[in-house]
C-alpha cells in the first residue's frame, strides 16, 4: 500500500474529529454560560441591597446612602445576564449603585436619575 491509500482515510478521520468537536463545543456553549442558583438567589432584595429589573434594566442599590461612584456594567453576548448578580450585590453593598442593560440609552437615564451631580454619559469632543 502507498502513501495514497492513506490520504482517504486520513482525510475521513479529520472531518470526523472536526464534527465531533463542533457538536462538543455548541452542546457545552449553550449549557455553560448559564445563571446557577447562586445567581438567582442574588437577585432577590433584603436589607442591605435592593435589587429591581424594569424594561430590560437591572439596577442593585444599596439601601444605604451610596457612594458618588456607579458602575455600568454590559454583559457578555452569551452569559444569561442574571449571571452577573452576585457581582453586582457585592458591588452594591459597598455602596456603590450597580446596573447593567443591553442598551447605553436605557442605562443612561437610570444613571442620570440616580446621579445628583449630573454627572452621566456626555461624550467630550475632541
Amino acid at each position: 500500500m502507498g502513501i495514497r491509500n492513506y490520504w482517504p482515510r486520513i482525510r475521513r478521520i479529520w472531518i470526523t474529529v472536526g464534527i465531533s468537536l463542533t457538536v462538543v463545543f455548541v452542546g457545552w456553549s449553550l449549557i455553560a454560560y448559564r445563571a446557577d442558583a447562586e445567581a438567582e438567589a442574588a437577585t432577590i432584595s433584603d436589607d442591605v441591597v435592593a435589587v429591581s429589573a424594569t424594561q430590560g434594566i437591572w439596577q442593585f442599590s444599596p439601601t444605604r446612602p451610596s457612594k458618588s461612584a456607579t458602575l455600568v456594567f454590559f454583559p457578555g453576548a452569551l452569559v444569561d445576564p442574571i449571571a452577573y448578580a452576585p457581582l453586582a450585590r457585592s458591588v452594591a453593598a459597598q455602596a456603590i449603585l450597580c446596573c447593567w442593560s443591553n442598551s447605553l440609552i436605557a442605562v443612561r437615564s437610570v444613571v442620570q436619575s440616580q446621579l445628583s451631580f449630573g454627572l452621566g454619559f456626555r461624550p467630550r469632543l475632541r
